[in-house]
């Protein structure tokens, strides 16, 4: 048998040129934020609640997969080995979302990117202005809050949550960070409550007789209502009113007669009766004549 050693050495250096070298590529390990609420005491409990956590706005430099990192005030750092397991402003409301699920008591919500239920009682809606580690063990996130009643504002203000980090693994960042929405969510939870919106879904009056009561008679009663049995902090005179200019004499008398019946549907009877619109705010509740 002949051998043709050009084109067996030609046939090995194929062959040895096709070894492919070991990778040095990491895969990414990927996270997820959590809930980390619970209220036992049932202190904020608000059960015939609904509410809807819209879209959660972010800074562009956060809308990435990867972990930021803030070095110093203008300078960020990306994790490249660890990411996100969903996009960021989706994680946040749906975490936020089950916070308030908890805290309030409720299961009548969703949160983006899920529809909003029909007529729900609140929309909360949050822009994130910083989310991401700011030192080696801390963790910063600021947002500016809304609550909305039917598209009308009802509250805004700004958090601001430094929050520790219990050991050096990424994902004890992780959990600092579901804490700080977690404390946030407080927040809010304290906020919606203080509603007087909300405070008249929880006052239950059990029996009710008003027998050709003027309008404005009626309000104050309402009124009266709200001020004595309010579990909110507020202590503002005549929460429920008429509005400013409202000429009440042109509407008739009012009868009614209920039993155990909550405030707000008391309000909202009164509302139909005399063919007024309701105007809800952070601190009132207004009747409003119809244009």
């Amino acid at each position: 048998m002949k051998f043709h050693f050009p084109i067996v050495f030609v046939l090995i250096s194929i062959l040895g040129g096709c070894i492919i070298p070991e990778s040095n590529h990491v895969e990414p390990e990927y996270h997820l934020l959590v809930s980390l609420s619970s209220d036992d005491n049932e202190t904020l409990h608000l059960p015939d609640l609904s509410f809807y956590v819209r879209e959660v706005s972010i800074p562009p430099y956060l809308d990435d997969s990867r972990f930021a990192r803030r070095q110093n005030t203008s300078s960020l750092a990306y994790e490249e080995n660890h990411r996100w397991g969903e996009p960021l402003g989706e994680g946040i409301s749906r975490v936020v979302g089950l916070n308030l699920s908890s805290i309030l008591g409720s299961l009548s919500y969703s949160s983006y990117p899920s529809r909003a239920r029909n007529a729900a009682t609140y929309e909360i809606s949050l822009s994130v202005l910083q989310f991401e580690r700011v030192e080696r063990l801390k963790v910063r996130v600021v947002a500016v809050v809304e609550i909305f009643h039917r598209n009308s504002l009802q509250s805004q203000f700004k958090v601001d949550e430094l929050i520790p980090i219990d050991g050096s693994r990424v994902g004890n960042e992780t959990r600092a960070l579901s804490e700080a929405l977690d404390e946030i969510s407080k927040i809010i939870s304290r906020e919606i409550f203080e509603l007087p919106l909300s405070q008249c879904m929880l006052i239950k009056i059990s029996e009710v007789e008003y027998s050709n009561t003027s309008f404005d008679q009626l309000v104050q009663e309402l009124s009266s209502h709200f001020m004595s049995n309010t579990n909110s902090d507020q202590q503002i005179d005549n929460v429920i009113r008429l509005a400013s200019g409202f000429d009440h004499s042109t509407t008739s008398n009012i009868s009614i007669e209920e039993q155990d019946v909550t405030l707000l549907d008391l309000i909202k009877q009164v509302q139909r009766k005399t063919g007024t619109t309701l105007k809800f705010s952070r601190t009132e509740i207004i009747f409003v004549p119809l244009p």
